[in-house]
Formats: structure tokens, sequence, C-alpha cells
């Protein structure tokens, strides 16, 4: 009788299982199916070994391959990465350019309105100014008599008196 937690195969009342039978064909290795990745799916493919066992050069060469498949996928990352970022600058500049012309077509428009604004002040402040000078030029032929006799006087008309900050008095 078996103890309990050892048994022997077949020992048991439950359902007798077996073990499969041993074949040649069991006992050499066949790798697993791996599906293919898609075709945008970056991974370096490890080369199937010729033989069971490589010598040292064949794994460095191995090694090397590896690193210059990694370098290839590095550059073109590196290469993406510049083109994304010339494609955004010129995106950004694209934008700036646009932004740019609405805001000088603004300002053409702000200019434009108050120009005429401007421009209409103008008019009004020169007929001020006319009618200014046509006031001083009507009061200097009304008074320009009486002007010009004053003047003459006080050119004619001497009364000497000493200055107020001299000492003689």
């Amino acid at each position: 009788m078996t103890t309990r937690g050892s048994s022997t195969w077949g020992s048991s009342n439950r359902t007798k299982r077996t073990k499969p039978p041993l074949s040649i064909a069991s006992l050499s290795h066949q790798p697993p199916k791996i599906p293919k990745p898609p075709a945008d799916y970056h991974i370096i493919p490890e080369p199937r070994p010729s033989s069971r066992r490589k010598t040292p050069r064949a794994r460095i060469q191995t090694l090397l391959n590896a690193e210059q498949e990694a370098q290839k996928i590095v550059q073109k990352a590196r290469a993406y990465r510049v083109q994304r970022v010339k494609d955004a600058r010129a995106e950004a500049q694209k934008e700036i350019e646009e932004y740019r012309q609405k805001k000088e077509e603004e300002f053409k428009k702000f200019e434009a309105e108050h120009t005429g604004i401007n421009a209409q002040a103008e008019k009004d402040a020169e007929k001020e100014i006319e009618g200014k000078l046509k006031e001083i030029e009507e009061a200097g032929k009304k008074s320009r008599a009486q002007v010009i006799e004053d003047l003459i006087k006080a050119v004619t008309t001497v009364d000497p008196k000493p200055h107020i900050n001299s000492k003689h008095k």
C-alpha cells in the first residue's frame, strides 16, 4: 500500500493516467510556432543557429550584427524626430504668418477709420484758424489809424525823467 503523499503511477483508484509514449520525434527540440509580427513592428530578428553550438566568433558576429541593426533603428528614430521638429517649426511659422497678416489687416482697418477722423479734425482746425486770423485782421484795420497815431505820439513826445534807481533826486 502507498503512503499519503507518495503515489505510484496508476496505483490509485482514481482515473488512470498514462504517460505519453516516448518517441524519437518527441525527443528532438521543436521550437514553438511564433506568429509573425506586423510589418511596422520593429523587432530585431534573431538569426537561427545553424548548429547547436556557436563558436565565439559567431557569437561576436551575431552581437555586431545586432548592434548594427540597433544603430539603424536609432538613426531612423532620430531622423523621424528631426523631421517632426522641422514640420512643427514650419507649421508654427505658417501660423505666425497667418496671425501677422490678420493683425496687419486689423491695423489697416483701424488706421483707415481713424485717419478719416483726424483728417476731419484737421479741416475743422484750419477753418477755426482762418476765422480767427480774419477777426485779427479786421480788428487791425479798425484800430490801425489809432495805433499809428499812438506810436507817433510816443516817439515824438519826450518827457525826460531820471530813472528811479538813479541817485539824483
